[in-house]
C-alpha cells in the first residue's frame, strides 16, 4: 500500500469546504483546508501536498493566484490543481492558466472523488 496522499483545499464557504474534506477523508486522503489564498500559500510552502483543490472566487484574492503559485514555483514534484467554480467563464480561463481539472458547482461527491483519483493515480 502506498503513501497516503496529502490534499490542500482552499474554499471560503464553510459548508462546501467541510463537505469536500469529509468526502476526501472517507477515501483515506489526508486533507488540510483553508479559506484564503494567503493561508493556502503559507500552508503549501510548509507542507508536501500531492494535490490542490481551490475555489476561484475567494476573498481578497482569486484562486488563479494559488494556481500560479503552485504551477510556477520549483517544488520537488509537479502538483496537480483542481479548480471549483460556479461560473463557466472562469472555468475556461482556469483551463488556460494551467489547472489540471475543473469542476462546476454544484458537483457530486462521486465526480469529485473520480477527478481526484484520476489525477493522483
Amino acid at each position: 500500500m502506498g503513501k497516503i496522499k496529502n490534499i490542500l483545499v482552499i474554499e471560503d464557504e464553510p459548508f462546501i469546504r467541510q463537505s469536500i474534506v469529509s468526502f476526501l477523508e472517507l477515501e483515506n486522503y489526508k486533507v488540510s483546508a483553508v479559506q484564503t489564498v494567503k493561508k493556502a500559500i503559507h500552508k503549501f510552502n510548509d507542507d508536501d501536498f500531492d494535490l490542490v483543490i481551490t475555489d476561484i472566487m475567494l476573498p481578497f484574492s482569486g484562486g488563479f493566484e494559488i494556481i500560479d503559485h503552485v504551477k510556477n514555483h520549483l517544488y520537488k514534484k509537479p502538483v496537480p490543481v483542481i479548480i471549483l467554480s460556479g461560473m463557466e467563464k472562469e472555468i475556461l480561463q482556469a483551463t488556460i492558466t494551467q489547472a489540471d481539472a475543473c469542476l462546476l458547482k454544484p458537483f457530486s461527491p462521486q465526480l469529485l472523488i473520480k477527478t481526484v483519483k484520476n489525477l493522483l493515480e
